[in-house]
């Protein structure tokens, strides 16, 4: 996803890919969003899903969740 905030080819892309998937009901998962402007490119191109450093880095440990 690096740049699809600064290239509209990309982000066409991906708004066809997301709009045609759709179509199949198929969820779409965007990964490496690095930046705000990022995430907002991929919510605008209809991506339902979202993963990536934006929103937190990756855990050096496991740690168990709490279930309780």
């Amino acid at each position: 996803m690096r740049g699809v905030d600064r290239h509209a080819a990309q982000a066409g892309i991906l708004t066809a890919m997301t709009a045609l998937l759709g179509t199949m009901n198929t969820r779409v998962i965007a990964t490496g969003i690095e930046s705000i402007a990022e995430r907002d490119a991929v919510v605008k191109a209809g991506v339902d899903l979202l993963q990536g450093f934006a929103f937190s880095k990756p855990e050096t440990t496991y740690r168990q969740p709490n279930l309780g």
